[in-house]
């Protein structure tokens, strides 16, 4: 028996600032934070507008490593890790197609407004998802 996604979930990553070879600016981190938490919104209010999926998340403080050669600086990349999924009570599994290029399409402009040069989405099929709301 063949197990269908009855959901998506999915990651993304992106460094607070932009380049490579920074100090992470640690006195300007707040105002990067505010910043991305500013594009988000935005990006996800012009996208429930478009297509009428919400696509919230959760934000994680991360650290990137990489190397130093490629630009890393001491101790990792200050960044933010971005995590959602569909919900099956608003997204039907013949909709999951059209809620990553949403996804995506979120994740690209807050790239870009952070001005990111990469940034990786990755997608999950969820087999099983409960929703679970207590009603007054």
């Amino acid at each position: 028996m063949a197990l269908v996604p009855q959901a998506i979930g999915w990651t993304a990553t992106m460094g607070l600032f932009p380049g490579y070879g920074h100090d992470n600016a640690p006195d300007r981190r707040a105002d990067r934070v505010s910043l991305l938490k500013a594009a988000w919104g935005r990006e996800m209010e012009a996208c429930h507008e478009r297509t009428r999926f919400s696509i919230s998340c959760v934000m994680t403080d991360a650290t990137v490593l990489y190397p130093a050669a490629g630009g890393c600086p001491e101790g990792g990349e200050d960044s933010i890790t971005l995590t959602g999924s569909s919900n099956p009570r608003y997204v039907r599994p013949d909709e999951l197609e059209a809620f990553m290029d949403a996804v995506e399409s979120v994740v690209k402009a807050v790239q870009i407004a952070m001005e990111q040069t990469s940034c990786r989405i990755e997608f999950t099929p969820i087999i099983r998802s409960v929703y679970s709301r207590i009603e007054d």
